[in-house]
């Protein structure tokens, strides 16, 4: 749905501009791009704090139901500092093996049916037991 999205910063201010491409058959669904959604595609990016301002008009996949292919959102971020970054660094925890523990002996019934491939020789083996 989404064609391209253009990104610039300007004084504390994220100033994102959507295009979306045109819906070809009548069978695909109208699709609707909302706030929320933008928002969590950017977050991974910024740090929004806040919209400032959205477009007037729902912007989407068609040109129908007033909707336009294109829309300009204005969000408010927090700007990150070397503090910022190096707390979102976390150390690498490393996993921890686990003691190797002895298996059990195998008993008398199991170390003679094991290498025997049929049932009925495994069954006639534990018969006769």
């Amino acid at each position: 749905m989404i064609d391209k999205i253009n990104k610039r910063v300007e004084n504390n201010e994220l100033v994102v501009e959507v295009l979306c491409n045109v819906r070809r058959y009548a069978k695909y669904p109208i699709n609707e791009l909302t706030t929320e959604d933008l928002i969590d595609i950017i977050k991974k990016e910024y740090n929004i704090t806040s919209v400032k301002s959205k477009p007037a008009h729902p912007v989407g996949n068609s040109e129908r139901r007033k909707m336009q292919l294109s829309g300009t959102w204005v969000f408010t971020i927090k700007e990150e500092t070397v503090q910022d970054v190096k707390e979102e660094e976390k150390p690498k925890t490393t996993r921890q093996r686990k003691p190797k523990t002895a298996t059990k002996p195998a008993t008398k019934a199991a170390t003679k049916a094991a290498p025997k491939t049929s049932i009925r020789s495994r069954m006639s083996t534990l018969a006769k037991e």
